[in-house]
């Protein structure tokens, strides 16, 4: 018996040892967030009409935000803002369909160089993914990265992306993965993105490594078409029944979420968020003023949930302002790495402590800027510093989603958004002082902005075509920057006989000899512009450079040449190329506008340039896509500043922040 006494206390020992050799579980990261989800667009927030039981759930176990806040009142920059912990100002993200520079270092960046596996799911929107509809790729040149912005560029291992929004069945070439497209799926959208990131995170559950799956949802992003089981529960609400059947697929998603992290046991150390990406677009923004595209807060407070049953073991309702900016040093605080200096200043901060229980007020506010895309420069801003928000109205505001309704001046204003939510009371009057204070603070976070976006020039100068533009992920050619989409308010019919493809395409007919066209205004100066157009038997297509009604240059393309004529002066062919063509149903044509010439690829056809010096190009404020005899088509109408070439000895500012970004020292 002696030996088997003796032996006890060192089994005890040796296994005590052993647990103390084995580390805590590290925590993993899920981030969900839908597409124009209104603050008001949940069960557990009052909505009187539709079932959200999962996030009911979430919101009952977990932290429960009442204000929590999108970066921005639109899509793609709230984006940027998760990923960078960044106001989307500091990179040029005006608008949705804005990249997110390879050169902001992101949280998935910096977790993977912390050991965490990591996986993006779902609609991207910023950037390198072919889109599946509506503008992608537009702000800062490209130029200033190595490579396209896709997922696999910003610090995902895994990807299973859509370009942007996409509906119920998506066709082929609306996801890609890991750079390859995916051919056409059928189902929910919900269902489909949740049952590809659900595969990611049981690899990671069977090779035991820490991971960061980021779940975008396309829905509830009009217009809306639901599975007939998700919309029969809301029949009654007519035409509301398809996007509440979209939003009842989000949280059936989030259920099977939260049932797979038990089944697989990672639930108590997996922090899962959601929120939205802007305010109510279609659905309810509950009792707060406007919607999204404004700074309201109806258009930039969002539902917003933490579950982490591992540090919250009680449902905890906080009135704490949060937001998109603070979700990547959150996770740097939770998993003990520090975020790189070379990542810039971020406008967020940990909510660990409001996480956990132990703060009532963060420690700084939070600030929001619109800018114009046409310039940068700011239209409306925001700071919101516990109950007080000033609103700051370059020119005016209107109160309703819709852009009517009570006008708000130019000016700075004073609310106190947790006595009035509607934001109905200016008391910059009745609190001068707290006006000051937050005037000052936002007055310095914008000069701030300004000078994190002076990394990224407005328009570097063109000094050659660049084709290889065109190639990004899987080697399938990308749209540059600017779909100008038909018809929009934009354009101004030119003749008759025009009229919407159903492949998307601008279909021009009418009689033989009558020109009809659109025209489109910008400038051309240090521009690329790309179109694709089809060609009837005897067809001949024009882009017409100059003012409407005022033409002072064409660029004609025929099935086997491109001539390019001078409309005033002497003179009328600058250039020309005749040559036997390959035939293809749909040609594309590149044109660069560089200092001295214009350049010319048409697929198919040779390269072609035409020097300015024999154009009148002194008045090219727009162009035209005209047909000119025959059938003629166009679509994917696309416009970009342009990009000097790639050359040795750029500027190192240019160069990508992070790009080695190592784990940071682990806190104690």
């Amino acid at each position: 018996m002696r030996p088997l006494i003796l032996l006890a206390p060192l089994l005890l020992a040796a296994a005590s040892s052993s647990s103390a050799a084995s580390p805590a579980p590290r925590t993993n990261f899920v981030l969900c967030m839908t597409d124009d989800q209104g603050w008001g667009d949940t069960g557990y927030n009052g909505n009187p009409v539709l079932r959200t039981p999962n996030l009911d759930a979430m919101a009952a176990a977990g932290v429960r935000f009442d204000r929590f806040y999108a970066a921005y009142p639109v899509c793609s920059p709230t984006r940027g803002s998760v990923l960078s912990g960044r106001n989307p100002s500091r990179y040029r993200n005006r608008s949705w369909g804005y990249d997110l520079p390879l050169r902001e270092v992101t949280v998935a960046e910096i977790l993977r160089g912390a050991g965490y596996s990591t996986g993006h799911f779902g609609k991207w929107h910023l950037g390198g993914v072919p889109n599946a509809d509506g503008i992608t790729g537009r702000g800062v040149p490209e130029s200033f990265d190595s490579g396209p912005r896709h997922p696999g560029n910003q610090g995902f291992d895994v990807w299973f992306t859509a370009g942007n929004w996409f509906d119920a069945d998506p066709p082929a070439g609306t996801f890609w993965r890991n750079g390859a497209p995916v051919p056409a799926l059928k189902g929910d959208t919900s269902d489909l993105v949740m049952t590809e990131a659900l595969e990611f995170i049981r690899a990671r559950a069977g090779d035991r490594r820490p991971f960061l799956c980021v779940i975008w949802f396309p829905s509830p992003h009009g217009p809306w078409r639901a599975l007939p089981g998700d919309r029969a529960p809301y029949a009654a609400q007519g035409a509301s029944a398809d996007f509440l059947g979209e939003m009842a697929a989000v949280d059936r998603a989030m259920g099977h979420l939260r049932d797979e992290l038990s089944r697989l046991g990672l639930r108590d150390d997996t922090l899962v968020w959601f929120n939205s990406d802007n305010g109510a677009a279609g659905g309810s923004a509950g009792p707060l003023t406007g919607g999204k595209g404004s700074l309201w807060e109806g258009g930039i407070r969002t539902p917003g949930l933490i579950e982490w049953p591992a540090r919250v073991r009680r449902a905890i309702r906080t009135p704490v302002p949060a937001g998109t900016v603070d979700i990547l040093p959150t996770l740097c605080d939770i998993a003990g790495v520090t975020v790189p200096a070379d990542a810039g200043p971020l406008d967020g901060e940990s909510l660990l402590p409001v996480i956990e229980g132990r703060a009532t007020a963060r420690r700084d506010l939070l600030t929001f800027e619109m800018t114009r895309p046409a310039d940068g420069r700011p239209s409306v801003a925001a700071a919101i510093d516990q109950q007080w928000k000033l609103l700051r109205v370059v020119n005016q505001m209107r109160r309703a989603k819709d852009g009517t309704g009570e006008l708000l001046p130019a000016g700075d204003h004073l609310f106190d958004v947790e006595t009035d939510p509607g934001e109905t009371r200016d008391l910059s009057r009745e609190h001068p002082e707290v006006l000051a204070r937050l005037r000052a603070r936002l007055d310095a976070a914008q000069r701030s902005f300004v000078e994190s976006a002076s990394v990224y020039s407005e328009s570097p100068a063109v000094t050659r075509l660049e084709p290889r533009l065109l190639v990004r992920a899987g080697g399938v050619p990308q749209p540059l920057v600017d779909r100008l989409a038909f018809p929009t308010a934009l354009w101004t019919g030119t003749g008759a006989g025009w009229r919407r493809h159903a492949d998307g395409a601008l279909q021009l007919g009418g009689d033989e000899g009558q020109a009809s066209g659109v025209h489109h205004a910008m400038n051309l100066t240090n521009v690329f512009l790309q179109f694709s157009v089809r060609l009837g038997p005897a067809g001949r297509a024009a882009l017409e450079l100059g003012p409407a009604g005022a033409v002072v240059t064409d660029v004609i393309v025929e099935a086997d040449a491109v001539t390019v004529r001078s409309r005033v002066g002497p003179g009328a062919v600058v250039a020309e190329l005749r040559t036997v063509a390959e035939a293809v149903p749909w040609r594309r044509v590149l044109v660069e506008f560089a200092p001295g010439e214009i350049g010319i690829a048409v697929e198919g056809l040779p390269f072609l340039r035409a020097p300015t010096a024999g154009l009148s190009l002194q008045r090219r404020e727009g162009f035209a896509l005209t047909r000119l005899a025959g059938d003629v088509a166009f679509r994917d109408v696309w416009a970009t500043a342009g990009e000097p070439p790639a050359t040795e000895g750029m500027p190192r500012e240019r160069g990508r922040r992070g790009k080695t970004v190592k784990a940071g020292v682990e806190k104690k």
